[in-house]
């Protein structure tokens, strides 16, 4: 649900992000284990390895929601809009899936 690993070809340096996200800072890509720090985004749903990944490693692209801070803060008297309750509903929504999913990993469970 927030994550999925793609094995490197040696002739792609661009994959597929099939998971919906707030913000592109939102999302990680570790190719072989080690996190791409200069990842690219060509569309909103394509991100783009800083270095063409080698033959046979593993790419993965993560969602990973922040947990630790509210991205909307409601305050009394304010207008209360759509879209600050869509973003705050799909935090919390997104939060547990990767909870979900950690979990699953961590028990190998499929």
């Amino acid at each position: 649900l927030s994550f999925i690993q793609y094995p490197a070809n040696g002739s792609t340096d661009t994959f597929n992000i099939p998971f919906a996200y707030l913000s592109k800072s939102h999302i990680q890509v570790k190719v072989n284990g080690v996190v791409d720090t200069g990842i690219t985004f060509p569309t909103d749903a394509t991100v783009k390895t800083a270095t063409m990944p080698p033959n046979g490693v593993v790419v993965e692209v993560r969602r990973i929601t922040p947990n630790s801070l509210r991205l909307v803060d409601f305050a009394d008297g304010s207008l209360l809009g759509e879209g600050d309750l869509d973003k705050s509903a799909l935090q919390v929504f997104y939060v547990m899936q990767e909870v979900v999913d950690d979990l699953i990993n961590r028990l190998g469970v499929s």
